[in-house]
């Protein structure tokens, strides 16, 4: 009986302290402002929807891909993330300019928010992502956004603890200036889902859309600690 409850116990600590790894791929057109959006249907290229909140272009190309809903892994409050992410995206199909994870122009990007997750400033481009509840985000209040340029949070944070619905920085998952270190990412109370994409607008600024000409992808590798 004894030996028995041992056992137990030892599993459970095992199972507390295990780690889990999802290893996952991040197109051009994962839309982070879709994220969660059960209420939203994509329509083909070349036509509109009243219910599809992202701008699109007025054109369409053939190489030209459709919108994405980006994917999500399980968490729940208090539980830490770390990121390895590679890959390039290009952000103007056929160009010659291919951004890394950490994106583009450090500060360029200016995104308002769009039905309960907030906009995004910070680096162009980059990988990025937003916690969530198990309710549909446009149900809920859109919080501030966070500011991730040179002047505000940047980019070499050790850790960072953002709210629901707030977009943050991720990147290529490092603190920059070639260190191996890894930044910690801490799921807030209510947190049930990690949802990881792209942030993107024409010019990188106003409202989020523009999806259409990106292609490429990001591999990221999650570590859910």
């Amino acid at each position: 009986m004894n030996m028995y409850s041992s056992n137990a116990t030892d599993r459970r600590i095992s199972l507390r302290n295990f780690k889990k790894t999802y290893n996952l791929r991040v197109r051009g057109t994962d839309a982070i402002f879709l994220a969660g959006r059960t209420d939203v249907t994509i329509p083909q290229l070349g036509r509109s929807s009243t219910n599809f909140p992202l701008l699109r272009h007025s054109y369409i190309r053939s190489d030209f891909l459709s919108e994405t809903v980006p994917k999500s892994i399980p968490t729940r409050a208090g539980r830490a993330f770390t990121f390895r992410t590679t890959g390039t995206i290009d952000f103007f199909n056929g160009s010659a300019s291919r951004y890394i994870p950490d994106g583009g122009v450090p500060n360029g990007s200016n995104l308002f928010g769009l039905g309960g997750i907030s906009g995004y400033r910070g680096a162009e481009g980059a990988l990025v992502g937003v916690f969530l509840s198990a309710k549909n985000p446009a149900t809920q209040a859109t919080p501030r956004r966070l500011n991730f340029t040179s002047q505000r949070l940047g980019l070499s944070f050790e850790q960072l603890s953002p709210k629901l619905g707030q977009v943050f920085f991720i990147g290529d998952g490092r603190p920059g200036n070639g260190s191996d270190r890894q930044q910690k990412f801490i799921a807030p109370p209510g947190a049930t889902r990690l949802f990881v994409g792209i942030a993107d607008g024409f010019g990188f600024d106003g409202l989020p859309g523009a999806y259409e000409d990106n292609d490429g992808a990001y591999r990221v590798v999650i570590t859910r600690r």
